[in-house]
């Protein structure tokens, strides 16, 4: 996430107010998190991350898993 974001998403999503997909599935739970210095390297870690395998998204939660095996 970038900046303050994470703090803000969290509550939204706990308030209902989030995506219309998390809206369905709460309570949200966040597992894991990067910090980056601009909203455009946040939003291409992101895009990487979501095409992992769900395995793959289990051990980077787990920290088994380095940073830098995943494409920045």
């Amino acid at each position: 996430m970038y900046g303050k974001a994470v703090d803000n998403r969290s509550e939204r999503e706990d308030d209902s107010r989030g995506a219309k997909y998390t809206r369905s599935r709460l309570p949200v739970e966040l597992v894991y998190f990067e910090e980056f210095s601009t909203k455009e390297e946040a939003m291409s870690r992101e895009w990487h991350i979501k095409r992992l395998k769900r395995l793959q998204k289990e051990k980077l939660i787990a920290g088994s898993l380095p940073k830098e095996r995943i494409s920045r």
